[in-house]
Formats: structure tokens, sequence, C-alpha cells
């Protein structure tokens, strides 16, 4: 006889703590991955040290501790919220296209583009300013619409510091505002030959800081004492001093420039034309209009050697299909600019200087087929900008083909690429946060947690980093540290139900059930489609014995999802908590249907058959399970 004590089994909680799958959802993490993927953002990286004024002596006074005392060394930019990056509006317009993130990767890409389609728009339509002639320099015309308020690749700086503290107050004082410091020894001017030879490609493609002082075009220019930066679509506040304004002190300093300096609006600001206003940043710009534009000049365009113009006409057609996430149509227009690159190869027996970098558009198509899924096709035009530049290749090719290789459940792989980016790029928040992801994907936790902490010390506001780190620390079960970095992900980024679904998981996971349910019906709300969401709300709600509202969840859950097994299986518990066996049953039956290997289903479809003393159909049930 057995000494051994028994002890009654509770099979709920067994599975609660051993298969906490069914408890967060199907397919939760590759959930996670996938909200990751399409919520990539544009990198912007802060300072680690926060310089604060309250007052214009202040400013002053940590101007002079920066070492900016000669103020002709140095530009400035003030921006009336510190979470802004510093870019330029025609990157802000672009990005802002529609509801599906443009891949930051494209905008530089993008915006050349653009600013090519902008200028030729304004050129064939006759608006050629006052001053200016049809072949006037490009960046004549785009001063032009900068000043009249257009979108351009053009960055205000302004000699004057004071100008640029006034501006880090005025539009909003409900953030704290940022006065950036550059240095000119950062930038490169713009000489009368460059101003006279050189196209906007020609500035962009060397991803340098281009300093140009225009010529006097209106008062509001000499008041703001304005320069240009360009030649990229934003500024990392890494490459700049960053001197921070409280919020609450803003309308003081604002008089204080009134008052003692005579800096106001009035002054500062002058005329506004049609067409300028009609592409301002606040404007929703149609990237549809440039594919037809750039449909046109490959009509144009000469069948001859000289065949650069065609090249580049595919390639900036493929870029906006990119944006529209017209991925096929993409991939055609790459195909169709490296067929024209490589034949203008073989007629001038390599001797070719063509306007574009042809590693660029097998890096565009390789994102494309990414986006597509078709990741072996991905990785070899990854493959191909590696081996076109042996030498130089950037830390964006390692990464775009460790993301690649991710997708691939080629972890390890994936990891190497990853390595190999921030080698080549240490300050590279995008290539530490994608290793953390693939650490994560192997069950590496403390390792992906190193790597987000690297992330956020980078760019204190990734959003996505705290979230992915959140998710670590959930797998780890440290739901206290997980909710603190959901909590951060969601001040960060309050409408990323993503966000506010897990955080209510880790809430389910420390038993506050009506605080996840608050959590899950923010994540409905924001994404009304999200059938986990009403799966993990029905759990909780079946959690607090609230089984009729948990079976409406469960309903709506598999009216989202009708293969939704797990759905079933818990739909299922639902009824056999209220005594409903015969329902009950005809759940566990479809879950089983739905997922023939599904222990758990079995084992509940036997419970239910005992409770309505089916014993012999129940044994069946326990012996499959």
């Amino acid at each position: 006889m057995s000494t051994t004590t028994e002890v009654e089994f509770d099979y709920q909680t067994y599975m609660k703590e051993n298969t906490p799958e069914i408890y967060r959802g199907p397919e939760a993490r590759q959930k996670r991955r996938e909200a990751a993927e399409a919520r990539k953002l544009p990198l912007r990286r802060k300072n680690r040290g926060e310089i604060t004024i309250a007052t214009v002596a202040e400013f002053h006074e940590q101007l002079g501790n920066l070492g900016t005392e000669d103020e002709t060394n140095f530009l400035y930019r003030g921006q009336a919220d510190v979470k802004w990056s510093v870019d330029c509006s025609a990157a802000r317009r672009l990005t802002n296209y529609s509801a599906n993130p443009i891949d930051d990767q494209l905008i530089n890409s993008l915006l050349v583009g653009y600013l090519k389609f902008l200028i030729a728009k304004a050129r064939m339509r006759g608006f050629i300013p006052p001053g200016l002639s049809e072949n006037s320099a490009d960046l004549e015309f785009l001063a032009q619409l900068q000043h009249q308020g257009a979108a351009t690749g053009l960055i205000d700086f302004t000699r004057q510091p004071l100008v640029a503290l006034w501006f880090a107050c005025n539009a909003t004082r409900k953030a704290d505002g940022a006065v950036y410091v550059l240095s000119r020894s950062a930038t490169r001017a713009v000489s009368k030959r460059d101003l006279e030879d050189k196209t906007i490609q020609d500035f962009y493609e060397q991803n340098k800081l281009w300093l140009w002082q225009p010529s006097a075009i209106g008062n509001r220019i000499v008041a703001q004492g304005s320069i240009f930066v360009f030649g990229v679509p934003r500024i990392y506040p890494t490459q700049m001093k960053q001197l921070i304004v409280q919020a609450d002190k803003k309308d003081n300093i604002l008089k204080e420039l009134e008052t003692l300096y005579g800096i106001n609006e009035e002054v500062l600001f002058a005329d506004f034309s049609g067409y300028a206003i009609a592409n301002a940043s606040s404007r929703i710009f149609d990237v549809n209009r440039t594919i037809d534009y750039w449909h046109e000049q490959i009509e144009l365009a000469p069948d001859s050697n000289d065949n650069r113009k065609k090249v580049m006409a595919h390639f900036n057609c493929g870029v906006a299909y990119s944006a529209i996430k017209a991925l096929d149509k993409a991939i055609e227009q790459y195909d169709k600019a490296i067929e024209q690159y490589d034949k203008a190869i073989e007629q001038y027996d390599k001797m070719i200087v063509l306007d574009l970098d042809v590693s660029i558009a097998y890096n565009n198509r390789g994102v494309a087929y990414k986006d597509k899924g078709e990741f072996d096709r991905a990785i070899q035009d990854f493959d191909k900008v590696i081996d076109l530049k042996p030498k130089d290749a950037d830390a964006t090719a390692y990464n775009n083909r460790g993301t690649a290789y991710s997708d691939k459940d080629d972890f390890d792989q994936a990891i190497q690429d990853y390595n190999k980016a921030i080698e080549l790029n240490p300050n590279d928040a995008e290539a530490y946060y994608n290793r953390g992801i693939a650490y994560s994907d192997k069950d590496d936790f403390d390792q992906a947690i190193q790597d987000y902490n690297e992330a956020i010390d980078l760019k204190p506001d990734f959003a996505e980093a705290y979230y992915n780190r959140g998710d670590a620390y959930s797998d780890k079960d440290d739901f206290e540290q997980a909710i603190q970095d959901y909590n951060k992900a969601i001040e960060l980024n309050p409408n990323d139900a993503a966000a506010y679904y897990n955080r209510g998981i880790a809430y389910s996971d420390k038993d506050d059930f009506d605080q996840a349910i608050q959590d899950y019906n923010k994540a409905i709300d924001l994404k009304p489609d999200y059938a986990d969401s009403y799966f993990n709300r029905g759990n909780a709600y079946s959690d607090k014995d609230d089984f009729d509202q948990a079976i409406q969840d469960y309903n709506e859950a598999i009216d989202l999802k009708p293969d939704f097994a797990d759905a079933y299986n818990n739909r299922g518990i639902a009824y056999s908590d209220k005594d409903d066996f015969d329902q009950a049953i005809q759940d566990y039956n479809k879950a089983v249907e739905l997922n023939p290997n599904d222990a758990e289903a079995y084992y509940n479809r036997g419970d239910a058959y005992s409770d309505k003393d089916d014993f012999d159909q129940a044994i069946q049930d326990y012996n499959k399970a």
C-alpha cells in the first residue's frame, strides 16, 4: 500500500502555469513581431545629458557653457516640442502620407524623387519666382518654395540664438521645447560652383550635411537670420547640442524676448503664396501623383545608350510604389532600373557614370521582397548590395539582411548580421533593437533586454524598444517591470493597441483582472478587429466568474477569426462553468476539429462528459489527452 499522500490535482492551475500561450492568446509572439515590424519609425536619437533653461539669462549662460561664445561658428534651431525630430518638412509630409508607415530607409530615396517632382511641376505650371528663370538652380527654387511655406528638403536654422529660443517657445506651451546648436564644422558650405553644377540628387547622394545661405528672398529671411541645412532627411540630436526649454516658463521667456529684444511674430513672419501653402507639411501628399509623373518621364526618356534618365525614372517610380505598398509594381520598376543600368554598363564598357548608385535599387528591391514575404529573394538582393561595396558597405545593408533572416526564423544568422551592423555603426539604435528581437525569438530574454537597454540609451523616445523590453520581462515572469515598460511605451505612443493588449496580459498574470479588462477595452477601442483582445478579455471575465460576459467576448473573437480553436475551447470552459455541458461539448468538438492535437480540448471535453455521467466517452477523451 502506498504511503504517498495524495494531493488533489488542479488541472486549470496546472495549465495556466505550464501553458501560458493558451492564456496569452494564440501566436502571441508572432503578433508581437508583426506589430513591431509594422510600427517601425524613423529613428530619432537624443543626447543623454539634459540642459534645461527657464529664463533668457539662463539661456545665455548655458550657451556660454557649451563653448558657443563665438556665435558665428554655430547654427541654431528652435522646436516647440522636445519630442519632435529635427527633420525637413518634406520628410514629415511623406511619412504622414497614410496610415501605412513608410519604411525609414525609403525616405531618403523618396525624398529626392519628391523634391525633383516638386520643382519640375512648379516649372511646368509656370511658377517662376521673381528673380529666377526656368533654368535657375534647383536650390534656388527650393529656397523660394520653402520661404512661401512649401514642404521641402531644406531644414531651417538661424544664425541668431534668440530667434531659435523664440521658436522653441511659441508653437505650444504644453510641452518642453528644445534649442539645438549645430557646429558649422559639421557641415559643408555650398559654393557658387556647387550651386551651378549640382542637382538636388547630387547633394543627397553623399549623405552629408550641406550649409547654404540663400540670397535675401524677403524680410522674413533677413529677420530670422535664416540659413539652410540639408542633404539628409533628418539630423540626429547626437550631432548637436541640445538645450531644453521648460514648458511652464515659455510665456515668461516670450515676454522677455519681446520686451528686451523686440522679437515677436510680427517681426519674424511675412508673406505666403497659394502654391506654397498647398504644399505645406500639414497638407496630405498623394504619392500616386509622383507615380504618374515618373511614368510620364519613362515615356519621355529616349531609348538610347545614354539612358540615365530612364534608369532614374524607373527607380523613382519603384520608390513611390514601395511607399504605398504596391510591392509587385515596385519590384517591376526596380527590375527595369537595374536592367537599364546593366545595359548602360555594357554599352559603355563600364565607363559610364550614372546618377544612380545601383546598390540603392538592389536594397529597395530587397525591402520590397521582404515586405512580400519572399525572404530568400530579399537576402539575394541584400547580398548584392554588400558585394557591390565590400569595403564600405554600410550598416543598413547588414541590418536589412538581418531582418530578412529573422523573418525566416534563422535567428543565429540574423544576429551575425546585426553584430556587423553594430560594428559599423555603434550608435545604431535600430540594430540593437532588431538584435534584441532575434534574441527574444531564441528565448534568450536576458540578452534581449541588454540590447533593448542599449537601444533606449541611444534613443530615449524609442517606444518600440520599451514595448519589446516589456515583452521580454513578461516572458521572464517579471510582470512589474514589464508593466513599467508598457507604461512608457503607451506614454510615448498613446495609440498603440498592442501595448495596451500586452499590458493587459501582464495584469492578468498578476491576477489584477479589472485592470487587465481596462487595458483590453482600450486595445479594442483602438483596434476593433483585434480578435486576441476579445479572447483575453473573455479570459479575464472568466477568471472573475462573469461567464456570460466571457462568452460574449469569445463570440466576438470567433466572429472575427472563425478558425480560432482556443476561443472555442475557452468558450466551452465558460459554458461548462455555467453547467451547460451540451453547449460546452459542441465547442470542444469544434476546437478538436480545428486542432486535433489539442490535449486540453480533449481533457475538457472529458470533464464535460463526466459531468453528464457519460463516463465511457469521458474515458476515451482522457485517453486521447
